[in-house]
């Protein structure tokens, strides 16, 4: 009699956990199935441009620049020189500017110094001034704004010299066209990682695919109760 009593107690609530946890189940499944095969369907290069997909990433390429022969940029906390990147760097870039050889990349904290594309320097932007807001170059120096003020940047010492004028035509920078907006930071790769582990969906959604990975367990032990106990 209890047998029999455990079997209807174990089959309905069998039912009923598979129905729970079925659609966390197929979704891990196929992702699983996905993953295995990144390299065949080249998912590490490969970006997603819907916000459906990039909603809980954030990504959007911050303020950028564009020079005679490089697109400069940040997306999330880290710069970019044309699509490959450089470094961290605190969003946004305020500024670029480019003297021969040499690339300087004004972040919201940090100076970078770039020569031949190569990162040479990366000082912390409040040891040269209280209030950096951008950065140019004229008569082959660099200048830097410093609260409100434009003084050129020593490239020895790295130091402020003392305020110059500088003309605002030479000031003038080209925002970011609109192409290298999209995203190029979460790969596909990525987003389903995310999908499979439940971090696509927050905190709580680890914990909901570490419970639907229980009920799995639960679900094979009453399926091993259910058909024994029938015997």
């Amino acid at each position: 009699m209890f047998k029999r009593q455990l079997r209807f107690f174990l089959h309905r609530w069998h039912r009923r956990l598979g129905l729970a946890a079925a659609l966390i189940l197929v979704l891990v499944s196929i992702s699983g199935l996905m993953l295995n095969h990144t390299g065949d369907f080249a998912l590490a290069q490969h970006y997603p441009q819907s916000r459906i997909w990039l909603w809980p990433y954030h990504v959007q390429a911050n303020r950028g620049f564009v020079l005679a022969d490089a697109v400069v940029y940040s997306s999330e906390e880290q710069v970019y020189l044309n699509q490959t990147p450089l470094t961290q760097c605190t969003p946004p870039v305020l500024g670029v500017a480019q003297n021969a050889q040499q690339l300087w990349v004004l972040c919201a904290a940090q100076l970078l110094f770039l020569q031949q594309s190569q990162l040479v320097e990366n000082i912390a932007s409040s040891l040269l001034g209280d209030n950096l807001q951008g950065i140019a170059q004229s008569e082959g120096r660099i200048y830097l704004q410093n609260n409100g003020h434009w003084q050129a940047l020593d490239d020895i010492s790295l130091s402020l010299g003392d305020t110059q004028a500088v003309a605002p035509p030479i000031l003038t920078q080209q925002i970011l066209p609109a192409d290298y907006q999209q995203n190029r930071v979460i790969s596909w790769q990525k987003v389903i990682q995310d999908l499979h582990n439940g971090r696509f969906f927050g905190a709580m959604g680890v914990y909901v695919v570490d419970i639907a990975a229980l009920i799995l367990v639960l679900l094979a032990l009453s399926g091993f109760w259910i058909w024994y106990s029938r015997r």
